[in-house]
């Protein structure tokens, strides 16, 4: 009889003129999940899409953002267009939760690639929560589907240990 072997994660960093990408997947075994008060459509890992082992990088602008002394990243997929939410090693601490959102529908081409505004995902049908995780990284989210050519807004969300309120980066729609 074959046993099913555990996924241990992985991180393998590349520096270059580009900057630092990381091949990286967020583990997803021992995952710990918290009531939020976001508003989303779900609070379990089983909110979040399938794995895939990429290429990830930091998305800049406001959609990575530092916040209660924590650095807050969006990474996204280079090739299998996934992302999600890290708080940064150097900044995490035990009992920090994070999580990714990301829209229940695509984004018409008219939506900015980065925004704030909540309302514009809300009227295109809301969003999912992947999450909350009680560690430095979320599970990931699809954030393009590229059988049907859909792009999903995606944000990264953490909450501090210390009960003060949930803070969320802008959106981002990748289109690239």
């Amino acid at each position: 009889m074959r046993t099913k072997k555990r996924m241990i994660p992985a991180v393998v960093v590349i520096a270059g003129s580009l900057g630092v990408l990381g091949i990286t997947s967020p583990v997803n075994a021992s995952a710990t999940t918290a009531t939020s008060t976001q508003q989303s459509a779900a609070r379990t890992p089983s909110e979040c899409d399938n794995y895939s082992w990429d290429v990830f990088g930091r998305v800049g602008w406001g959609v990575s953002f530092s916040a209660y002394g924590r650095d807050v990243e969006l990474r996204n997929g280079r090739a299998f267009n996934h992302s999600f939410a890290a708080i940064t090693a150097a900044t995490y601490k035990t009992g920090d939760q994070v999580w990714a959102d990301r829209s229940l529908q695509a984004m018409p081409s008219s939506v900015p690639t980065h925004f704030y505004d909540d309302n514009i995902v809300r009227n295109n049908g809301g969003w999912k929560q992947c999450g909350p995780f009680t560690r430095a990284t979320s599970e990931q989210v699809m954030n393009w589907n590229t059988d049907t050519q859909h792009h999903f807004a995606v944000r990264a969300c953490m909450r501090p240990n210390d009960g003060r309120p949930s803070v969320c980066g802008e959106w981002y729609v990748d289109r690239s």
